[in-house]
């Protein structure tokens, strides 16, 4: 697919030639001692008349507009220092030719113009040793009496006018894509590149656009209103689009990618929810791409271990690959692409395993009132409890009394965010001795459970919990002197509820202590959380 990027000016580019102040800032470096334009002394130089062929073709872009300014009448009023290309070393007419389009003015104007010129004065020497940030962005490196690799033509450095600097380089000063741009560009990154360019969205620029005032609504009106490029997705992914960043990237090639789609979408099942085919397009896509992003500054050893963007503190087991680039690593097998701002590590595969990134355990935490779907306070007394321990997660718990013999606890808990997989599910029961710990009642709680789910034609259904695969159980104990896992069920949900405000999925315990069995069970529940597991077998 081809695809023009557009980006934003910088907020100095989208003013010109719109005030005089402005003309008055850039028109004549502190230096000059001649009269001549940049433009004049590019006239003069009979080896540059290509260059200058395309600086009066293309026109200056003010965010999403085209205005009538050309280069050849901006280098006549605003300061610059010019790296110009001499003849033969690129393509004029092809460049020419794109300027006779919208798009491709913008992808001339950006790819081209602006990669040879910057408002920082430069100024040659043999001993130069920095990076020139261009006028689009890009950082390129002046050393070496180059820039970027394009030489410096001897006799044509430092050709001084009154509003910059002009050095003559011998090849075209090469554009290098960031990541972002390699995503949505390069034929390998195809499938990413859709997804992303799905969620670029036009913002209004407040700074330079021109307002008219507030309407009887009290709402900002503009008169002229600049528009500029962003996408909501790189608020997820690290912003891959700035060229002062150091972001790096682990990039499947299409055919990679498209069969890890193939996988992954059958984990988002939504079945009977409206536009569930746009969800499942959405966050398989966001699934598969959320962890290919790495901010290399916030790496300590990446030899031994990578962070992805999605790396938080309080789930330290997730998001982090160790040994990368050893046999077996995410990049044991990566061809690097230099990118403007970063690094890209191309492999024939997507790098992870489902569990890794996306089909992750569920915990729901007992003590979490909004977590609780239905409780009979009439029937049941409850108490969130806090108990500061290793064992018990998120450092709290609910226990549930019953208030008169005859009740029966009963509660059920809500279970979001389930993707159509398979998971154990499990409950994690606590023993008494974390309220008291002097207690000697060591009665197990005898219960049963349910788990309630949606089908894929939308119907409720539910089923009763028999335990691990291969047994049969009727009804649970838990173990009294310890911190009890129990596996209540083994289950593949037909449909997935992952981000939804309805939750579909319940998990549901009863006591089934009778009346004769008081004495060797007891009916006080302590809940921790339930976990659910994925499985992929």
């Amino acid at each position: 697919m081809k695809r023009f990027y557009l980006a934003a000016l910088s907020i100095a580019l989208l003013t010109i030639g719109c005030t005089e102040s402005w003309d008055d800032h850039y028109a004549k470096s502190p230096e000059a001692t001649v009269e001549e334009t940049l433009w004049d002394q590019l006239l003069v130089q009979d080896n540059l008349s290509d260059f200058r062929a395309v600086l009066d073709s293309v026109k200056v872009m003010n965010g999403r507009k085209i205005t009538h300014i050309s280069y050849a009448t901006l280098l006549q009023k605003q300061f610059f220092t010019v790296f110009a290309p001499v003849n033969g070393t690129f393509n004029k007419d092809s460049l020419l030719a794109l300027c006779a389009t919208y798009a491709g003015n913008d992808l001339v104007e950006k790819r081209f113009v602006m990669n040879h010129l910057t408002r920082t004065p430069y100024s040659y020497a043999a001993q130069i040793d920095k990076m020139a940030r261009m006028l689009n962005g890009k950082y390129l490196p002046f050393r070496d009496e180059s820039l970027a690799g394009a030489s410096i033509v001897v006799g044509q450095s430092n050709i001084l006018a009154r509003n910059g600097l002009i050095h003559v380089v011998s090849a075209q000063v090469p554009y290098v894509l960031n990541i972002y741009e390699s995503l949505m560009y390069l034929p390998q990154f195809e499938s990413m590149g859709q997804y992303l360019f799905t969620y670029e969205k036009d913002s209004l620029d407040e700074i330079t656009s021109v307002n008219a005032g507030l309407n009887q609504d009290g709402v900002i009106e503009y008169i002229d209103s600049v528009l500029i490029e962003k996408n909501e997705l790189l608020n997820y992914f690290g912003f891959i689009n700035s060229e002062d960043s150091a972001y790096r990237m682990v990039a499947p090639t299409k055919a990679g990618w498209d069969r890890a789609y193939a996988k992954a979408s059958a984990y988002y099942n939504f079945a009977y929810i409206p536009g569930a085919d746009s969800l499942k397009k959405y966050w398989t896509n966001f699934s598969l791409m959320k962890d290919l992003f790495f901010n290399w500054n916030l790496q300590d050893a990446p030899n031994d271990s990578l962070i992805t963007m999605q790396y938080r503190e309080r789930t330290p087991e997730l998001h982090v690959f160790y040994k990368p680039f050893e046999t077996g690593g995410i990049l044991a097998n990566a061809r690097p692409l230099q990118t403007s701002n970063g690094l890209i590590y191309e492999v024939d595969e997507w790098p992870y395993d489902f569990e890794q990134v996306f089909f992750t355990p569920i915990v729901v935490e007992a003590e979490i009132e909004k977590n609780i779907h239905t409780l009979d306070k009439e029937k049941f007394k409850f108490y969130q409890r806090q108990k500061f321990a290793d064992s018990i997660s998120n450092d709290g718990y609910l226990s549930v009394f019953p208030i008169r013999n005859t009740d029966k606890p009963d509660i059920t808990y809500n279970i979001p965010n389930t993707l159509s997989g398979k998971y154990d599910v499990c409950v994690v029961i606590l023993p008494k001795t974390v309220y008291d710990p002097k207690t000697t009642d060591f009665k197990p709680l005898k219960f049963s459970a349910r788990v309630n789910f949606n089908l894929a034609n939308g119907t409720a259904s539910s089923v009763t919990c028999r335990g691990k695969e291969g047994q049969n159980l009727s009804s649970f104990e838990n173990d009294p002197y310890r911190v009890d896992t129990i596996t209540l069920t083994t289950m593949t949900f037909p449909t997935c509820n992952y981000n939804q405000n309805k939750v579909t999925v319940q998990v549901r315990l009863q006591s089934v202590v009778t009346p004769k069995e008081m004495t060797r069970f007891s009916q006080d529940m302590y809940i921790d959380c339930f976990y659910l597991k994925p499985r992929q077998d």
